[in-house]
């Protein structure tokens, strides 16, 4: 699994601990605003996550204001994945 597939599922295992979602893919629909079964799918095929997933859930933890440290490494991360795409 790739670096940021599983920065998700931790992030997604946090939220899992503190009982704001009750699995990845309710996790998948409401904090990646993507369809359910979304990281099982990036997982099968070993893909990245998707900048508008993770702008998308930079989103709704910013909203929620909730972990301001990840907040910052996903900005970061969205950041970084934004220079790779204008180097193309």
């Amino acid at each position: 699994m790739n670096d940021e597939l599983q920065y998700l599922y931790q992030i997604a295992n946090n939220l899992k601990s503190e009982k704001l979602i009750k699995s990845y893919r309710n996790f998948s629909k409401n904090y990646l605003n993507k369809c359910p079964p979304y990281l099982s799918v990036l997982k099968y095929l070993n893909k990245k996550p998707s900048l508008r997933a993770l702008s998308f859930l930079l989103y709704k933890l910013n909203v929620q204001k909730i972990y301001p440290e990840i907040q910052t490494q996903l900005h970061l991360l969205i950041k970084n994945k934004l220079c790779q795409k204008e180097l193309r």
